[in-house]
């Protein structure tokens, strides 16, 4: 989200996952592995000005990322929320190796009128 507020990028879509803005405090070593992504200054305004359709996926037994951030997020974003059931962190220590509904959403994003069928 840096990136697209510093640079005014405009996105017609995003997707977050497990999406959060602040401190977890799970642990020292997590807190300092994520602290890149802490930031809540964000103009928000802005931000859903240039990403108008957002998704936020996210598991209610996440271990590291509880609901609470992830609803917060998805509310200063305004994005549709997706919660996924018994996923977790929707990584692979659930098996998760592929991640088709992230696929199935941008499938959805596609414009097929600009694709001519050739007969």
């Amino acid at each position: 989200m840096h990136v697209v507020n510093k640079f005014n990028l405009k996105l017609e879509s995003a997707i977050f996952v497990a999406p959060f803005l602040e401190k977890l405090n799970k642990s020292w070593q997590i807190d300092n592995a994520n602290s890149s992504f802490y930031k809540k200054d964000f103009d928000f305004k802005k931000l859903k000005n240039l990403i108008p359709d957002s998704f936020s996926l996210f598991s209610e037994n996440d271990p590291y990322v509880d609901e609470k951030y992830s609803l917060n997020f998805a509310e200063k974003m305004n994005s549709k929320i997706i919660k996924i059931k018994g996923a977790k962190h929707l990584n692979s220590e659930i098996g998760l190796l592929d991640f088709s509904l992230v696929f199935e959403l941008c499938k959805t994003r596609i414009d097929y009128s600009s694709i001519s069928s050739t007969s």
